[in-house]
């Protein structure tokens, strides 16, 4: 099957696209270089992104890359060197995935949160 540069491929129709002994199909199904395809329209993260977790009052927003919506996250909030007690929660999730908004008990200037990402085709 040859997509080309489109992914214009109806989101009901990824659930039946799997991926088997093709290097090239795979790329043509996730977001970026940064994930790699599970099947059935779903994607994982496979390198950490970080992001700087809000000093005034611990959040950090996570976005979906176009054309997809968040269905699962592991994230570590960091402090430092300090790489434990440091919790989080999902504060708000829109209906539509297309961000999370993590709490966190952070409240020092400068803390990081590390996550991965899962997610859905949407487009």
């Amino acid at each position: 099957m040859y997509f080309g540069n489109s992914r214009l491929v109806s989101p009901t129709n990824w659930i039946g696209i799997e991926v088997i002994s093709d290097p090239y199909l795979e790329a043509c199904l996730v977001p970026n270089d940064n994930y790699r395809y599970l099947g059935c329209g779903i994607s994982e993260e496979i390198v950490w992104a970080r992001k700087t977790i809000n000093s005034s009052d611990g959040s950090v927003e996570v976005l979906a890359p176009s054309g997809y919506k968040i269905i699962n996250i592991t994230a570590f909030p960091v402090s430092g060197s300090n790489l434990g007690g440091y919790t989080y929660n999902i504060y708000f999730a829109p209906s539509d995935g297309a961000s999370l908004v993590l709490q966190t008990n952070v409240t020092t200037t400068g803390q990081t949160l590390f996550y991965k990402r899962t997610v859905m085709i949407t487009k």
